[in-house]
């Protein structure tokens, strides 16, 4: 019983372990950016417009083309950054494969916990817990030494790949 139960840690921590440089990608607009000037006296932000960082007195946000014809009627001087910031990736000036590193997608995400439970049957079980709005599964990983079993017993719940833009957290 013992021994289940620390291949059960070992396990868990081989999962955090693996599944820690996965995230998602959106590849659904274009990078822009603005003057932090403009930026606030436009409103940009109540306006909903999806901030993605701010870096020497510029803003940069993710655009769709409606929100860049926004932009424009809007009179807001604006800068395509998209095709600057894939040179300077692929010239490796970023921490891996993108704009902000090296990234999994969610079928990768899913294949990796598929295989923990293969590899370690009785430890582990993957279960859909639900679906986001983008119609994606959700997963959960549970690792314990009798996994299939719904046991009255102290657990941790760790949660992954919940919040957008924060790549290096997962």
């Amino acid at each position: 019983m013992r021994s289940t139960k620390r291949a059960a840690i070992a396990l868990a921590v081989l999962a955090l372990a693996a599944l820690s440089p996965l995230v998602a990608a959106d590849d659904s607009g274009e990078i822009v950016s603005v003057s932090g000037r403009e930026f606030a006296a436009a409103g940009l932000e109540r306006r909903g417009f999806d901030r993605l960082m701010e870096k020497d007195g510029r803003i940069y946000l993710v655009v769709s083309p409606g929100e860049m014809a926004a932009l424009t009627a809007l009179r807001i001087d604006f800068a395509v950054e998209t095709p600057r910031l894939a040179r300077a990736s692929a010239l490796g000036f970023s921490a891996g494969g993108g704009i902000n590193g090296a990234y999994h997608s969610t079928l990768e995400l899913e294949t990796d916990l598929r295989l923990l439970e293969r590899d370690h049957p009785g430890l582990a079980v993957v279960r859909e817990i639900g679906e986001t709005l983008e119609k994606r599964k959700i997963l959960a990983l549970k690792i314990s030494d009798n996994a299939s079993l719904s046991e009255s017993e102290p657990a941790v719940l760790v949660l992954g790949c919940h919040h957008a833009r924060e790549w290096i957290s997962v």
